[in-house]
């Protein structure tokens, strides 16, 4: 059974009256050049005559193909078989272009078609809600966990929030910090959208509320969508201008990567994390490899982050003093070269960062180990794709990696993005359930293996700021948090909340979660529903 937690008793704090502002401008670092953006009518065009031309080169070549087979009811000699060699040569060159273009698009096109037949979901998993235990383990050695998510601190607590005229999460985060709860626990996870847009200014205010705590250490933080993902901040300005533009190179993304490696090292993930040794980090053979011969794949994430900020932090440094190179119809070939050039510099720089996940993060006291995983899609260039979620083949091959190298007896798996959609939300407004579908993860099914296989405890994630509770047929329980300062949106709770869980080290003997589960809420800010009620 769910504990009721003691609400705090003091008056909720109102907030400021006075208009909220627009978002700062990010630094120069953080943002491309004006040259960086295009119009996505342009892109969307681009991609409509790539569409046109492999379906042009498809027809083409199938008619090839038949000419082909009609040369043959003749012996082929001479000239004649020349004729035919060659329109065999082209109907192959021709039907490999539209083979191209669809194991390009493959991945974009799968993962969209997964969300819109995701109505399933719930009973292709096969979960149930769990049973709780009525007591906290006996356990004195039962790992304390906090889970928190959906932050979204902002520059200051007067800049409005990038989706919708509100306060950032800063204040609420601050209270939080002062719950006995949080002094308790010995690892404060935290699953995504930390900051409202990433930028560094936002990273330094988080950064002083964990300091004035002391918690930095005992902090495992998880990337979000508004960590890595934001393309635009919401600024003054025609709103269609906004809508239309488009990070060419995905400058923002690589730069918001680079800033939340950044904050992971300085974290409890960062200084005893390990990552699974990959060729696009680049490493030199035999850089921090463990001494156990079974340890050699893999790399702790303090000598991977060092050589991957060696690379990526000149690079971020000289974009904004550097000329996006353009194309010239009198130097169209190397215009061409030079913007390959520029755009593979910008791509091997972001390989290495999201090389960087999955992360292990072992509890060597507790006998536990927290798998991180990066939710968000590899590249988002557009607002309207940023919140999709997808692991991805390759992180999951690293995390199976990892997986056997930590065989702790407690293993977590954190990430962002939601595996299904709770019940309430197939029967909400048309909306409501296509945002939903774009919310989830689009390779789940990757994931619940995972936890079959390998016995995962728990998967703990964030995202769409609502709570649910599922636990598979293997005993994996998922749990997703609602924003701790901004609330539970689908039961409109707009109080600041988080989970306290306790997990012993080894599953009970019962039919139920093997671990302990209350939830801490503060009052609810004045002027709202939750405040009403509570009133």
């Amino acid at each position: 059974m769910l504990a009721s937690p003691p609400v705090k008793t003091p008056a909720p704090e109102s907030r400021p009256t006075s208009p909220l502002r627009f978002p700062p401008p990010r630094a120069a670092w953080e943002r491309p050049a004006p040259a960086g953006w295009i119009s996505s009518l342009h892109l969307w065009a681009l991609r409509v005559l790539e569409l046109l031309a492999s379906v042009g080169a498809a027809l083409l070549s199938t008619r090839l193909a038949v000419l082909a087979w009609a040369m043959t009811d003749r012996p082929l000699e001479g000239a004649r078989f020349a004729g035919w060699l060659l329109v065999c040569c082209l109907a192959v060159l021709l039907g490999a272009a539209p083979i191209a273009w669809l194991v390009r698009r493959l991945g974009g096109i799968a993962l969209v078609a997964e969300m819109f037949a995701d109505t399933d979901r719930l009973a292709r998993v096969q979960g149930r809600p769990p049973v709780w235990p009525d007591e906290p383990p006996a356990d004195a050695g039962a790992l304390r966990l906090a889970h928190l998510s959906d932050l979204h601190l902002a520059e200051s607590e007067e800049i409005r929030l990038v989706e919708g005229e509100r306060p950032p999460g800063n204040r609420a985060f601050a209270e939080l910090l002062e719950t006995p709860e949080i002094a308790e626990s010995e690892v404060l996870l935290v699953t995504g959208d930390i900051t409202d847009r990433g930028t560094a200014a936002t990273w330094q205010v988080f950064f002083e509320a964990l300091d004035k705590h002391g918690l930095a250490e005992r902090t495992l933080l998880v990337p979000g969508n508004h960590d890595l993902m934001l393309v635009r901040a919401l600024e003054p300005g025609h709103v269609m201008e906004r809508a239309l533009s488009v990070d060419r190179f995905a400058i923002i993304q690589l730069a918001n990567l680079y800033k939340f490696a950044e904050a992971f090292a300085k974290t409890l993930g960062g200084r005893h994390g390990v990552v699974a040794r990959d060729a696009a980090l680049g490493l030199p053979e035999g850089a921090g490899g463990w001494a156990p011969a079974d340890m050699r794949s893999v790399v702790t994430f303090v000598e991977a982050w060092r050589h991957v900020q060696a690379k990526v932090e000149p690079l971020l440094d000289s974009l904004p003093a550097e000329s996006t190179p353009t194309l010239r119809p009198l130097h169209l070939v190397s215009d061409w070269r030079r913007l390959k050039a520029h755009a593979a510099r910008i791509e091997d720089a972001r390989a290495r960062l999201l090389a960087l996940f999955p992360v292990a993060v072992p509890l060597a006291s507790k006998d536990a180990v927290v798998f991180v995983l990066n939710s968000c899609t590899l590249v988002s260039r557009h607002p309207a794709f940023n919140a999709f979620g997808m692991v991805g083949k390759a992180q999951h091959q690293r995390l199976d990696q990892l997986a056997r190298c930590f065989p702790q007896r407690l293993r977590l798996v954190a990430l962002h993005h939601h595996l299904v959609r709770r019940g309430e939300e197939l029967a909400t407004d048309l909306r409501d359930r296509v945002f939903a579908r774009f919310g989830l993860l689009g390779d789940w099914w990757r994931l619940v293996r995972f936890c079959r296989e390998q016995g995962i405890r728990a998967v703990l994630n964030g995202h769409r700021h609502l709570s649910y509770e599922l636990r598979l047929p293997n005993g994996t329980v998922l749990l997703a948090a609602p924003s701790s300062t901004i609330g539970d949106e689908l039961s409109h709770d707009t109080r600041p909340q988080f989970g306290f869980l306790r997990f012993p080290i080894e599953p009970l003997p019962i039919q139920a979660v093997s671990a302990h589960r209350s939830v801490v809420r503060l009052p609810a800010p004045a002027g709202t529903l939750s405040a009403e009620k509570v009133a």
